[in-house]
C-alpha cells in the first residue's frame, strides 16, 4: 500500500505482473496477488458482533483510538500546538461526508487534528455531522478544542493557536482557567463587544494600521489590523508588542514596503500551519489503493498519517532533513524485505532472464537497508558455489548471509551485522 503512494501504476494488478515495464519484483516475491486481494477484502477494524450502533464510525473508532495513543506515547514534546481540520478525500455515499467550498480536497470526511508546528500529529477526531453527541450549551468549535486539549497535562508550557471557526471570547476565558495560553482569528460577531474600531472604517486605513484593547480584568487582548483584509485576532496571553516589521507590496510605488505587524499577528502566522503541513506531506505520496468499503479512505489516510508522523519524529530526533521519499522508500524496503534463500532467489532471477532476456545481478552495496542488516532476526551463514568478495574485509570468500543476500566470511558476519 505503501509503495503505490510514490510508484503509481495504473491498476493494482500491474504490480504483480510480468511485462517488462510493469513488474515490481519486490511485490512478486513478499506475497501473491490473490493473497494481498483475499487479506485486503476480509479486513475488519472492528468486531462486527460489537458494534456501537449510535456511533457513526464504529467501524474504525478501535483502530483510530489506537493511534491516538500511539501519537502521544512520548507526550506533548513541542511548546506550540495548532488545532485545524484535515479533510480525507471521498466521493462515495455516507451520511458524515462534508462539502467545504474552496478548500483542495472539497469532499470528503472532515478531521478535527491537534498538531506540532512543524506537523507532527498528536490527536485527531472524525467528525459525524449533526449525529455526533454534543455537550449542552457549548459550541462545536469550543467542544472540539477541549476535546483535543483533553491529552495535554501541563497546559502552562504549551500555547494553543487556532482559526476563526474556534475562536470566542467565551472560549478564551474557559482555556485561562483551565491554564491554556490561546491565540486565535476570530469573527466580528464573537469577540464578547470589545471596543475596536469597525471594519469599515478599518478597511479604509492604509496597510499595517492596527487598533488594540486589553480587557484587564479577564486578561484578554483583541487587536484588528489593516492588511490585504482586515484581520481580527484575540489572546489571553499574547499582546502587541514587539512591534514586527512585515513585507508587503505597495501597487502604487510599484515596489515591497515595510509595514507594522503587532506580535499577536506574528506568532500566530508564524506557529499555525501544523496542521497544513502534516497534510501537505500526506498528500504528496498518499496511497493509490482504493477499495469498496466506505472507511477505506480514512483507514489508508490514517497509514499515510502514521508514515507522516514517523518521518517527522526521524528528523526532529537525529536533527536531519531526510525528504519525505528517501523515509518512505527505506520503510517500503525494510516491510517487503523477503526471506529467501540464495538458491530460490537465483532461481527466480535464471527463470526471469530466460522469458524477458533481462538479467539481474546480486544487490548493490546500497541496496540493503540498515534496518534489515540490523534487526537480529533470521540471519544465517550459507555457502555459495561462487566465490566473491566479501562486503567487510573485501578479500574472497564463499559463504554469504541468506536474508542480506551479501558475501562475508564467518569472522566478518558478526561485525557486519552489528555495524
Amino acid at each position: 500500500m505503501i509503495l503505490t503512494g510514490y510508484h503509481s501504476l495504473p491498476k493494482i494488478e500491474n504490480y504483480w505482473s510480468k511485462d517488462e515495464d510493469k513488474e515490481v519484483i519486490l511485490v512478486r516475491k513478499t506475497m501473491s496477488r490473490n493473497k494481498f486481494k483475499n487479506i485486503k477484502q476480509n479486513l475488519h477494524l472492528s468486531d462486527n458482533k460489537n458494534l456501537d450502533l449510535t456511533d457513526k464510525f464504529a467501524k474504525v473508532r478501535p483502530f483510530f483510538n489506537i493511534l491516538n495513543e500511539k501519537f502521544s506515547q512520548f507526550g506533548i514534546f513541542s511548546h506550540n500546538l495548532s488545532i485545524d481540520e484535515e479533510m480525507v478525500p471521498y466521493f462515495g455515499r455516507h451520511s458524515c461526508k462534508m462539502f467545504i467550498k474552496g478548500k483542495p480536497v472539497r469532499f470528503g470526511f472532515k478531521l478535527w487534528c491537534l498538531t506540532f508546528e512543524n506537523g507532527y500529529l498528536y490527536k485527531f477526531l472524525p467528525y459525524g455531522g449533526a449525529s455526533t453527541k454534543r455537550v449542552d450549551g457549548l459550541p462545536l468549535g469550543s467542544e472540539v478544542v477541549l476535546g483535543l486539549l483533553e491529552i495535554v497535562d501541563q497546559p502552562q508550557l504549551h500555547r494553543i493557536f487556532f482559526d476563526n471557526f474556534f475562536t470566542s471570547y467565551k472560549l478564551l476565558l474557559m482555556l485561562k482557567e483551565k491554564h491554556f495560553f490561546a491565540t486565535g482569528t476570530v469573527r466580528d460577531n464573537r469577540t464578547g463587544n470589545c471596543n475596536l474600531k469597525s471594519m469599515k472604517l478599518m478597511a479604509k486605513e492604509p496597510k499595517g494600521t492596527f487598533d488594540f484593547t486589553f480587557d484587564s480584568e479577564n486578561g484578554i487582548g483583541a487587536v484588528r489590523w489593516c492588511d490585504n483584509a482586515v484581520v481580527t485576532m484575540m489572546s489571553n496571553v499574547d499582546t502587541i508588542e514587539p512591534i514586527h516589521a512585515a513585507k508587503r507590496y505597495d501597487r502604487k510605488l510599484k515596489k515591497p514596503i515595510s509595514v507594522q505587524q503587532p506580535s499577536m499577528i506574528y506568532n500566530y502566522n508564524k506557529n499555525m500551519g501544523g496542521v497544513d503541513l502534516h497534510d501537505n506531506g500526506i498528500a504528496n505520496y498518499r496511497i493509490k489503493i482504493r477499495g469498496k468499503k466506505w472507511w477505506w479512505p480514512l483507514f489508508s489516510n490514517a497509514v499515510d498519517s502514521t508514515i507522516v508522523n514517523a518521518w517527522k519524529f526521524y528528523n526532529l530526533v537525529n536533527k536531519k532533513k531526510v525528504p519525505q521519499l528517501d523515509f518512505r522508500s527505506e520503510l517500503v524496503l525494510c516491510l517487503l524485505k523477503v526471506e529467501t534463500s540464495l538458491k530460490d532467489n537465483d532461481e527466480d532471477e535464471s527463470q526471469h532472464s530466460t522469458t524477458s532476456n533481462v538479467s539481474f545481478g546480486r544487490p548493490s552495496k546500497n541496496s540493503l537497508p540498515d534496518a534489515i542488516r540490523k534487526d537480529g532476526m533470521d540471519h544465517i551463514i550459507i555457502k555459495d558455489d561462487v566465490r566473491r568478495r566479501c562486503r567487510h574485509c573485501s578479500s574472497q570468500t564463499i559463504y554469504s548471509c541468506r536474508k542480506c543476500l551479501v558475501s562475508l566470511h564467518p569472522h566478518c558476519f558478526a561485525i557486519f551485522h552489528d555495524k
